[in-house]
């Protein structure tokens, strides 16, 4: 789990209305330098209050590299292009420490190219526009491209809350399981069995990669905090 503190989002100069927003969201207010989760940013704040929050804790652009690349990856249906395929796949080699910078500057310049045989502005432009931005390092615009190139914002934020909450790129959204889950003791419980499978946990669901189930279920029928469950 990500935390961050109240000193370290201070000090980035907030606006007013953000700053307040975050603080009323506190049933108690931590103390400047006590972390808490950085999820809670984003349920309070919302995805533009987290994103700017993104900007200003460099330590983990890593991961903020890959859910651009996550989000990207999402509209590539619409990158009729091969080239904006090919710069997906450049981006996530290079964000896991497998391409060169050589090799991210080619496929930069092919995917700004493909960009511009698109008519600007056009659905296929914008998702273009986002691949050659994981490219640049700029997480904010492929976010921001992948988005008004199809409403991927609910989709954005429930990926996002799951690499808070691991702290870790998570597993593909498409081989991973949905259960909802009752437990006795509340969130706690639910934290902790989520994080033994590599999963995470949210408002009574909790989402765990797909290889992990039948494992999984086991854990729930033998837990006696599990009231109940379902898939």
């Amino acid at each position: 789990m990500i935390t961050v503190t109240l000193e370290q989002i201070r000090e980035q100069k907030p606006c007013k209305d953000g700053w307040a927003t975050l603080l009323k969201s506190f049933e108690t207010e931590p103390a400047p330098r006590t972390p808490f989760p950085l999820r809670h940013v984003l349920e309070s704040n919302g995805l533009d209050g987290m994103l700017w929050c993104m900007m200003h804790l460099p330590e983990h652009y890593g991961l903020w590299r890959h859910f651009s690349i996550d989000c990207a990856e999402r509209v590539s249906h619409l990158m009729v292009d091969p080239r904006s395929q090919n710069a997906l796949k450049v981006a996530r080699l290079q964000a896991d420490g497998d391409a060169t910078y050589q090799d991210l500057n080619d496929a930069r310049k092919a995917a700004l190219e493909a960009a511009n045989d698109h008519v600007r502005g056009s659905r296929e432009w914008r998702a273009a526009q986002a691949a050659e931005a994981t490219l640049q390092l700029q997480f904010l615009d492929a976010v921001g491209y992948a988005d008004e190139a199809e409403d991927t914002r609910a989709w954005q934020r429930q990926r996002l809350g799951m690499y808070l909450d691991l702290g870790r790129r998570p597993p593909d959204t498409s081989k991973i399981l949905r259960y909802q889950v009752v437990f006795i003791d509340g969130q706690a419980a639910a934290d902790a069995l989520a994080r033994t499978v590599g999963g995470s946990w949210r408002n009574g669901t909790i989402d765990i990669p797909i290889d992990q189930a039948d494992y999984f279920e086991k854990m729930l029928e033998t837990d006696h905090n599990v009231l109940s469950y379902q898939l």
